[in-house]
């Protein structure tokens, strides 16, 4: 018996292959079982165990393992039990409390099979989307070629295809009737309790064995099918917003204010028809473009979004018109207009695109070119200004023999702010050129005034104390100018690293929409060779359809000339076995006429005389069961006499036992009275005995 329970179960099922036994996969469940038997078992015992097949497990076991230690509780799911078998995947999984990584493996393991299953169903209607799209609309063509009859070899083509337009748009524009309950619409219900109404009243609806609806009982409104269908998007939807802010944050990079930005332009085609109650939606979204300040560069472009919603319903027009036309060549509607219908679009989308994309690129030239002349502008003047600064210095270090030193600062900081190296070159040799005549200066009024007044020593004194003074002042001025530089240059790298972030997200900004652009180009190209596939199957289809109505009508053709024929001869056959039928019939009626008024007076006295027997009958049955019934009556008198002889006797009976009865009682009474009152008496007399002894 062991050696069966360690080999694998169900070795010969075919739900397990062709698998050998070396070749079985050791999952983290089986590794887990292994591990906790090995406390528990033998080593070669527990690998043998976790390494077995089963397909098929007896629910009734509650607890698995080797024969020598049966330990593991299985996990039994009601779903896949059938008469107390569980269907298994090629291994069990056990409520072990021990060991977490089998749980753990378990919710794995189910949370695969969900998302796997959701998966496949995912990839099944993507798959199978736009071949029903397809299917659907080649169903509708055909009715529409069934109901109408279109084709161009028809005289009245032109007329029957006008009609079907006016037709549709009839039906299009005529309003829909609905009402509502608990937030739910109901439109295609009025018709059907219009005609429940006008119906005869049955029982179900006497005795109200179901909850009826009444058109009566809602107020019955009226829309187009264009404002019930259509849900218009809404505005506070997540994905345009996070396009409002993309399209802010690149209008920041590039100079411009939120609005100059373009609201996106959607072009939807519809087309509807009432019989499938379907509705086909192609939906082109534009990228969002920023706005050109010129308005007059780009036709496309209108002042107001109003202006714009007309332009786009006057092209969408345009194509509904072109959607179903006269063809001179396939003689039947199909989907190739709308192939068409989708190209023109997506040509027309690209046109604008580029012609905004050439715009864009040369307001980004114009701008740029201006920012720079503006900086160039603002160098020169501050070339200026400093010079200007700089002669000032110099005539006063010509009449007061001394600059300040708050002033060589505001020249080297005025210096620092030239961003070009060409005027930091000029201003450096202005002011060498300046100092070099500074220095000039002062040899010469050295040289031209070497003798010394009487009052020299007295200056030099008074001229050393203001020195001193003005050194203080410039000593404290200097320290301030130091904090401001210091304030300054914290600033300027607080904002150089505010510029530096600016621009990093801005290069991010720049990679996402450079993906977002490759993503929507791959789209396009995705969707242009699935267009181009589905434009060859659909022209591949139109070919097998052309080809088949030829055979048909050629075998139509044939057809009716046979069935002429073969009308014909049975219109023939048909008159000769009439003739012979009518001649026989005339006959018929004539030998029945004679035979009818020999017989007529034969059956009269019959009847008659059947009338007199049934009335005799008829007297010997009711004196027979008035018979009965004085016999009945008189049984049931006896009967009701013996019933009520016997209760009364029943009764009498019952009075003497219950008098007994009363009597038995009386006497247990008196009895327990009797013996209670002694019991009592007894009682009283010990108590007062024990009274008594303890008083002595």
């Amino acid at each position: 018996m062991k050696q069966r329970e360690e080999t694998p179960y169900f070795r010969d099922c075919q739900k397990l292959g062709g698998i050998q036994q070396k070749d079985i996969y050791l999952s983290p469940t089986k590794a887990a079982t292994y591990l906790y038997l090995l406390n528990h078992c033998d080593k070669n015992v527990a690998m043998k165990f976790a390494k077995r097949r089963i397909c098929k497990w007896d629910t009734t076991i509650e607890q698995d393992g080797p024969a020598t230690c049966r330990i593991l509780v299985p996990m039994q799911k009601k779903e896949k039990c059938i008469n107390g078998w569980q269907n298994v995947g090629y291994e069990v999984f056990y409520q072990n409390k021990d060991t977490i990584a089998d749980q753990k493996q378990l919710n794995l393991d189910y949370e695969n099979d969900a998302i796997q299953q959701q998966l496949e169903n995912n990839e099944k209607m993507l798959g199978n989307d736009f071949k029903q799209q397809m299917k659907n609309l080649a169903k509708f063509y055909q009715e529409l070629n069934k109901k109408y009859r279109l084709n161009v070899q028809d005289a009245d083509f032109k007329e029957r295809v006008q009609k079907a337009k006016e037709q549709l748009q009839r039906q299009r524009n005529k309003p829909l009737q609905y009402f509502k309950k608990d937030g739910v619409k109901y439109v295609e219900l009025i018709h059907e309790l219009n005609q429940a109404d006008r119906r005869q009243h049955t029982l179900l609806d006497r005795f109200k064995a179901f909850n009826q609806l009444k058109a009566s009982q809602f107020r019955i409104k009226e829309k187009l099918p264009e404002k019930l269908y259509n849900k218009t998007v809404n505005e506070e939807d997540s994905t345009p917003m996070n396009r409002n802010k993309l399209l802010k944050k690149s209008c920041k990079f590039l100079g411009q204010t939120s609005r100059n930005v373009t609201d996106t332009l959607k072009m939807k085609f519809q087309l509807k028809d009432k019989s499938y109650h379907m509705s086909k939606q192609f939906d082109n979204y534009t990228p969002s473009i920023i706005k050109i300040q010129s308005q007059s560069s780009i036709s496309f472009h209108k002042k107001n979004k109003t202006d714009n919603e007309e332009y786009l319903d006057q092209q969408l027009q345009r194509f509904a018109n072109r959607m179903i036309q006269a063809q001179s060549t396939v003689q039947e509607i199909n989907t190739e207009n709308i192939n068409k219908l989708i190209e023109s679009k997506s040509n027309l989308k690209q046109l604008c695109l580029k012609k905004i994309r050439s715009k864009v690129e040369s307001t980004q030239s114009e701008h740029r070119s201006k920012t720079e002349r503006q900086e160039s502008d603002c160098n020169r003047q501050r070339f200026h200004k400093s010079i200007y600064y700089f002669q000032k210095i110099l005539f006063a270090y010509i009449f007061y023999k001394q600059i300040r030193l708050y002033q060589m600062i505001y020249l080297y900081l005025q210096i620092k702010q030239f961003k070009s190296k060409w005027f930091r070159n000029q201003f450096i040799n202005k002011f060498y050129y300046y100092y070099y005549q500074l220095q000039m200066y002062n040899s010469r009024s050295q040289v031209s005034y070497p003798q010394a007044s009487p009052s020299s020593g007295r200056i030099q004194k008074i001229s050393e104390k203001l020195s001193t003074i003005q050194i203080g002042v410039e000593n404290e001025r200097f320290q301030k100018l130091e904090q401001a530089e210091q304030r300054i240059q914290q600033a300027e790298d607080a904002f150089n690293e505010f510029q530096e972030q600016i621009f990093t997200k801005l290069n991010g900004l720049r990679d996402q929409l450079g993906k977002l652009q490759k993503q929507v180009e791959e789209d396009k190209l995705a969707k242009e060779q699935a267009n181009e596939t589905k434009n060859r199957e659909v022209q591949a289809l139109e070919k097998k359809f052309e080809n088949a109505i030829q055979n048909e009508t050629q075998t139509r053709k044939e057809g009716e000339t046979k069935v002429l024929r073969l009308l014909e001869d049975k219109t023939a056959l048909l008159r000769t076995e009439v003739q012979k039928e009518t001649a026989g019939r005339v006959d018929a009626i004539e030998g029945i006429h004679q035979g009818l008024q020999n017989d007529l007076p034969k059956i009269q006295e019959a009847i008659r005389n059947e009338a007199n027997e049934r009335d005799e009958s008829d007297q010997n049955v009711m004196k027979s069961i008035t018979d009965e019934l004085v016999k009945l009556s008189n049984l049931i008198n006896v009967e009701k006499r013996n019933r009520d002889e016997s209760e009364q006797s029943i009764f009498e009976m019952l009075k003497d036992i219950v008098n007994r009865v009363k009597v038995e009682l009386d006497q247990e009474k008196k009895t327990r009275e009797q013996s209670e009152e002694h019991l009592l008496s007894l009682l009283e007399d010990t108590c007062n005995k024990l009274s008594i002894a303890a008083n002595l």
